[in-house]
C-alpha cells in the first residue's frame, strides 16, 4: 500500500474475511513481516471468536498448540495489549525481568516455530473485547 488511505479503503471495500486477510497481508508485507494475526485479547476465548477473528498466517502447528494449551490465559502480548493503546514490540516484551515462567513459554514457543519478533496494535473496544493486530 502507498498510504494509510488506501488501506483504509481496501478493508472498508472488504466484502468477506478472505478479501480482509488478504488486505492485511499485503499491508504488513509491505511493511516487512512475513506473518500477522488479529484475535480478540482476552482470556475468555471461545471457539466461535478463534474461527472469526483469527485471519492468521502462523504456523499451523503453533496456532493449534496455542490454542489447545490455552496459551492465551498467559500470553504476555495479550497482557500489554489490555494495559496499553500504544503499539509495542515484542522485544521489549522478552526484556521485561517480571515475567512468569508460563509467560516465558509462551514467547519461547513463539520462537520456536519463527515468530523471532513482532509488533503489536491494540485496538481496544467496548463489551470488554480488545482485538489486537499482531
Amino acid at each position: 500500500k502507498t498510504n494509510v488511505a488506501e488501506f483504509v479503503e481496501e478493508i472498508r471495500d472488504a466484502e468477506c474475511v478472505d478479501e480482509l486477510r488478504d488486505a492485511f497481508s499485503s499491508s504488513v508485507s509491505s511493511l516487512g513481516f512475513d506473518s500477522f494475526f488479529i484475535r480478540p485479547t482476552s482470556h475468555n476465548i471461545d471457539a466461535r471468536s478463534r474461527r472469526t477473528l483469527c485471519g492468521d498466517d502462523i504456523p499451523g502447528t503453533l496456532s493449534e498448540r496455542y490454542f489447545a494449551r490455552e496459551s492465551f490465559r498467559h500470553d504476555p502480548v495479550i497482557n500489554a495489549c489490555i494495559k496499553s493503546v500504544e503499539p509495542f514490540n515484542w522485544r521489549d516484551l522478552a526484556d521485561r525481568e517480571d515475567l512468569g515462567q508460563n509467560e516465558r513459554r509462551v514467547l519461547d514457543e513463539a520462537r520456536e516455530h519463527g515468530l523471532t519478533q513482532g509488533l503489536s496494535v491494540p485496538v481496544h473496544g467496548h463489551n470488554g473485547q480488545f482485538p489486537c493486530l499482531v
